[in-house]
């Protein structure tokens, strides 16, 4: 997904990655990777083509994986925390 810049100058200011998984008694529809910039401009009409595109999948709720900031932005639209991933690198990191 692209989410194109409404101000005339057609530019990317997001992209991301949609999935389905199928758990054993229903779908979902995660986002593992989103990147871009003024979310709160463009989130409001990507959620609604997100819900719509994943009740069209049959898909019971959405995932996303991202920074623990989002939720600044997210609480709006009655996302909840599940987990903080964290990561350990193993060559030279």
């Amino acid at each position: 997904w692209l989410v194109i810049d409404d101000k005339g100058d057609d530019k990317v200011v997001a992209a991301l990655t949609t999935r389905i998984i199928k758990y054993p008694n229903r779908n979902a529809m995660a986002m593992d990777w989103v990147g871009g910039k003024r979310m709160v401009e463009w989130l409001p009409v990507v959620m609604k083509t997100l819900i719509d595109f994943a009740k069209d999948c049959n898909c019971e709720h959405l995932e996303g994986f991202g920074r623990k900031a989002w939720m600044k932005v997210l609480n709006k639209y009655n996302w909840k925390p599940e987990y903080i991933a964290y990561r350990m690198e193993l060559n030279n990191g």
